[in-house]
C-alpha cells in the first residue's frame, strides 16, 4: 500500500470517528448542553505540626517551622524550610499562570517555569485531584537537579497542584525542595491541606 493511500485511509477513518463522536449518548443526534463544573465540597485537613496559611483565594496547610521567604513576582505566598542560610524546601502560591478553565493547561504553563530554570526536569503524569472549593485541580509530581550558587547539583523534587476556581481563575500551589529534606509525607500533608476559600 502506498504512503498516499495509507494517509487517505487514516484521514477517512479519523473523519468517521469525529462524526461518530459528535452525537449524544442517547443516539438522538442532539447534544446535551454541558454543565459547568461545581466546586468540590468538604474542607481541607491541617495535620498536627502544620498551620493554616492564607494566600489570596487559597489557603494551605504549611509546616509550622517553615518561615516566610521573599515572594517572587507573580506569587502570593512563599514559605521556606532553612538550615542556616540554605533553603531546603519551599512552598508557594503562583498567581501568574494561564487563566483558563482547564487545570491541565494551567499545570503545563506552570511546569514550563520549572523547565526554564531547573536542570534535568522530569515530569510525571497529571493526576486529577479533588480540592475543596475548586472546580478542577491537577497534581503533577516532578524531579530536577537543584543548582546551588556554589557546590554540586543536588537531586530535588517538586509537586504542583494547579487549581481552577470561580470564573476561570487559576493558581498553582508549588512545593519544591531537596530530596533529602522534602519527604513525600510532607508533600502529601500540604496537598491534603489545600482549599479554595473564596
Amino acid at each position: 500500500m502506498s504512503i498516499m493511500r495509507t494517509a487517505c485511509t487514516a484521514v477517512t477513518l479519523l473523519s468517521v470517528l469525529m462524526v461518530a463522536g459528535c452525537g449524544s449518548e442517547s443516539g438522538s443526534g442532539k447534544t446535551e448542553p454541558s454543565k459547568a463544573p461545581q466546586p468540590h465540597a468538604g474542607t481541607a485537613t491541617t495535620p498536627p505540626g502544620y498551620s493554616r496559611v492564607a494566600a489570596g483565594s487559597v489557603s494551605v496547610a504549611a509546616p509550622s517551622a517553615w518561615t516566610p521567604g521573599t515572594v517572587p513576582a507573580g506569587w502570593s505566598l512563599a514559605l521556606e524550610q532553612h538550615q542556616g542560610q540554605n533553603v531546603l524546601a519551599r512552598l508557594g502560591v503562583i498567581t501568574d499562570v494561564p487563566q483558563v478553565t482547564d487545570a491541565s493547561l494551567v499545570s503545563l504553563g506552570a511546569f514550563a517555569g520549572i523547565q526554564a530554570y531547573a536542570a534535568q526536569a522530569r515530569r510525571g503524569p497529571a493526576q486529577k485531584l479533588a480540592v475543596p472549593g475548586a472546580k478542577s485541580a491537577v497534581r503533577v509530581d516532578y524531579t530536577y537537579q537543584n543548582v546551588p550558587a556554589s557546590g554540586p547539583k543536588q537531586p530535588a523534587r517538586g509537586t504542583d497542584v494547579s487549581i481552577v476556581y470561580g470564573n476561570a481563575k487559576a493558581v498553582t500551589v508549588r512545593i519544591t525542595g531537596l530530596q533529602t529534606s522534602l519527604t513525600p509525607d510532607v508533600i502529601s500533608n500540604i496537598v491534603q491541606g489545600i482549599e479554595v476559600t473564596s
